[in-house]
């Protein structure tokens, strides 16, 4: 039944989504039905789909399943940080937020059912026998699936395609870690009292790793970038002009990325154009600087002048959090608080069967957030024995200045000047780049 389960929150993904897309369309005060819609749909057709298929499904998997991509349990994390970090207001009133939300999903989710189904509570009660869990270690398409999940979650967060491979390896590494370290929890001892240790570590582990990841990749492709950027905007020598091969190399394989990327479409064009520019740039430098060369400007077109300001911008680093949110996404514990609310609308008949859900959102959220707390802390304090260890190093050398921010004096010194002189520009089609 597992497959006939994940068919039908598939089908009503779909829907969900249709009528989520609708409502942006609509615009104004229509966006305001969108949680409303979701939850009412996916009560109602989850709740046929049991009724009319021999009451075999579990309708907490289908309805999270479903649910899963209009949570705010992000949110609900990044609220508790800054409870930690002392931001009370804005963490308190973001965690609150997050709370009514979801609430307001899974009261429209039930009323679903009471609209679908004769007894929905008796039904709700029944369901659960239905329910069961999938020991994931034994499954081959583990990581496949999470990997696919993960790629829809940085479509939903409007990542670039050339991007997504620095997202799904942040948040397979945060994934990875959280479910070896629980496995190795649970595996350790054959204790029978059952505790949220192993949640609490896992969670704790792999909030760590990914941020540690996020950090790590975003200071390697500072490094790539740096060099291709500054071939890009004549910063420096160029690569033609020294004998080192990793500029040559490093900037041939990313123009080739980015030429092929835009013959698949799905690459910015801008990317591609200043390749091209670069050419002409480096080509009237050098005419420049020869004193046998009658050429005294380097002259750029308004569209030019645009891409190469696009460029510019393009050049600063990745937000971490750009990269890291994602990952947080699928960590969080969305699902928990939907569970909490719906055994809150229709509580079990045997108190005693309750599971103290709160608790287990509670150690779940807070040790994803005391986890981004620690790997921050990590990468804090390695970036600083590694900034020690490079000034002892270079005891007595004089250090290179380098300014905090980009600014237009980085393009280059021919580039620059022009640039914040506007009024050198002369009149016409094209603009002129004087000395």
């Amino acid at each position: 039944m597992v497959e006939k389960e994940a068919g039908v929150a598939a089908i009503l993904g779909v829907l969900t989504g249709l009528l989520e897309y609708g409502l942006q369309r609509v615009g104004g005060e229509a966006t305001l039905l969108i949680d409303l819609g979701v939850g009412l749909l996916t009560g109602i057709v989850g709740s046929l789909f049991y009724h009319f298929d021999g009451e075999r499904y579990c309708l907490l998997s289908i309805f999270m399943g479903t649910l899963y991509w209009f949570f705010y349990g992000t949110a609900f994390v990044v609220g508790l940080v800054e409870i930690l970090a002392g931001e009370l207001e804005t963490g308190v009133t973001r965690f609150m937020a997050v709370s009514i939300k979801t609430f307001v999903l899974c009261v429209m989710t039930c009323f679903g059912m009471l609209l679908a189904l004769p007894n929905p509570a008796t039904a709700w009660e029944a369901q659960y026998a239905n329910c069961g869990t999938i020991d994931l270690g034994a499954q081959w398409w583990r990581v496949p699936l999470y990997l696919a999940c993960s790629f829809s979650v940085l479509g939903q967060y409007r990542f670039r395609l050339e991007q997504f491979w620095r997202g799904l390896l942040v948040q397979l590494a945060g994934y990875e870690t959280q479910f070896q370290v629980s496995q190795a929890f649970r595996n350790r001892s054959g204790s029978l009292v059952k505790d949220n240790l192993d949640v609490m570590a896992s969670n704790v582990c792999g909030a760590a790793a990914s941020v540690v990841t996020a950090c790590l990749l975003s200071a390697f492709m500072d490094f790539v970038n740096g060099i291709y950027y500054a071939q890009l905007l004549q910063r420096g020598a160029h690569r033609d002009e020294t004998d080192s091969m990793l500029d040559d190399i490093l900037y041939g394989c990313i123009s080739s990325v980015v030429k092929c990327f835009n013959c698949l479409g799905i690459g910015r064009a801008h990317d591609k154009h200043m390749v091209e520019l670069e050419k002409k740039i480096y080509q009237q430098t050098k005419e420049l600087k020869d004193p046998a060369n009658p050429r005294t400007e380097i002259k750029l077109g308004p569209e030019e002048e645009d891409l190469l300001l696009d460029t510019v911008v393009y050049a600063e680093s990745m937000n971490i959090w750009a990269m890291l949110m994602p990952a947080v996404y699928q960590l969080v514990p969305g699902s928990m608080i939907a569970k909490m609310w719906f055994e809150t609308i229709i509580p079990p008949s045997d108190p005693s069967l309750a599971e103290n859900t709160f608790a287990g959102l509670m150690v779940t959220s807070i040790s994803l957030a005391l986890g981004l707390v620690l790997g921050e802390a990590i990468v804090q304090v390695v970036t600083g024995l590694v900034n020690l260890m490079k000034r002892k190093c270079s005891k007595g050398a004089k250090k290179e200045e380098e300014p905090d921010d980009i600014d237009l004096g980085m393009v280059g010194p021919d580039i620059a000047t022009t640039i914040a002189g506007d009024d050198t520009k002369s009149e016409g089609s094209g603009s002129t780049w004087p000395l």
